[in-house]
């Protein structure tokens, strides 16, 4: 038999804690002759099963629904029951020490895998934009340009701006100046790529590419033809 004092050292659950799981029925202790609460070695036991079922994530209310479903079960199977929760415990331990292994063993690590999804994997104009696709993205310094050269290019922002002027003529001066800003950033951030000879793949790349009219879909039904057709015209007016 243990005293209170003694039961919470053993278990390293506080008084307080102990007389709550008296109150509501959850461990409740035999009387001495002197009315002190005294615990069994069952209890203990119990105790021990409670902590377990804690752990795992159950409420409090789930934990007493559990124990109440086998108020008299033998020591041995309380046990076993027990032995089971601690084994299902150690197996979700080991599936987050693996996966933190994973992330750790990763040379790219996290930002970096995260930086190609984004801006590479899930471009739609990536088979398109030859100098920065070829970055080597095991390179460190290649990685920092990626970085830098995001904060200045934005195609949806210009490719929503435009699509507030479809109903404009593709050669309309607004439609053009839009335009205008839209290559002068390609410009700008890929150089060679957006010569002419670069614009000209992009107009056959919005007007025929599947892919791309999926992704202008979110701008109109027929943004992919007006903007490889105000391309053209840009392209026109530019060499003339």
């Amino acid at each position: 038999m243990f005293k209170m004092t003694e039961f919470s050292q053993l278990t390293n659950l506080t008084i307080r804690t102990l007389h709550y799981y008296d109150e509501v029925g959850l461990l409740v202790p035999s009387r001495d002759s002197s009315g002190h609460r005294v615990y069994t070695y069952r209890d203990l036991v119990l105790a021990h099963e409670i902590i377990l079922l804690k752990e795992t994530g159950l409420s409090l209310e789930e934990i007493i629904d559990q124990i109440k479903q086998n108020p008299n079960e033998p020591l041995k199977e309380s046990l076993l029951r027990q032995e089971q929760l601690l084994l299902t415990q150690v197996k979700r331990i080991k599936g987050r020490l693996a996966r933190i292994d994973q992330i750790l063993s990763d040379e790219k690590g996290l930002e970096e895998r995260a930086i190609k999804n984004i801006f590479i994997d899930n471009n739609p104009l990536k088979a398109e934009l030859s100098n920065i696709w070829t970055l080597d993205f095991e390179n460190v310094q290649d990685l920092s340009y990626l970085k830098e050269f995001n904060g200045s290019l934005n195609f949806d922002v210009h490719f929503r701006k435009l699509s507030k002027l479809q109903q404009l003529s593709a050669c309309d001066n607004h439609v053009q100046r839009e335009l205008a800003n839209f290559v002068t950033m390609l410009t700008e951030n890929y150089g060679a790529s957006f010569q002419k000879e670069g614009l000209e793949k992009f107009v056959l790349f919005y007007r025929d590419s599947p892919q791309a009219q999926e992704y202008f879909k979110q701008y109109g039904k027929d943004f992919s033809l007006f903007l490889s057709e105000a391309l053209t015209a840009f392209i026109k007016n530019r060499t003339d």
